[in-house]
């Protein structure tokens, strides 16, 4: 009997090392903090997520609500008494999680 040499892990040629995990909406990309939010603290569905990519091969712009974390179908909400233009959340496996805003 021989020893099987482990079989070594491809190389991803077009990974795309992301700063940040994001969602792009209206114009703005949400960072992913690693925070969770109460389902006391939402408020109304405001969008989903409609274009998925962590290999960077796909272009994004205004027209898509864009993640680079979450897939295709993922709700975003309002988070209540906080503006849009702060901080909403996305819903990912029965979990709130908080994205704020990247831009000033």
């Amino acid at each position: 009997m021989g020893c099987a040499k482990e079989k070594e892990n491809p190389i991803q040629e077009n990974f795309v090392d992301w700063v940040h995990a994001l969602v792009t909406w209206k114009g703005y990309s949400y960072v992913y903090k690693d925070e969770t939010v109460p389902a006391s603290t939402i408020g109304e569905k405001i969008g989903e997520v409609d274009a998925y990519d962590n290999q960077g091969s796909r272009g994004y712009n205004d027209e898509h609500v864009f993640s680079n974390r979450y897939p295709v179908g993922s709700e975003l909400f309002q988070l209540k008494d906080v503006p849009e233009s702060k901080s909403i959340t996305v819903l990912h496996d029965g979990v709130y999680y908080k994205l704020d805003n990247s831009q000033p």
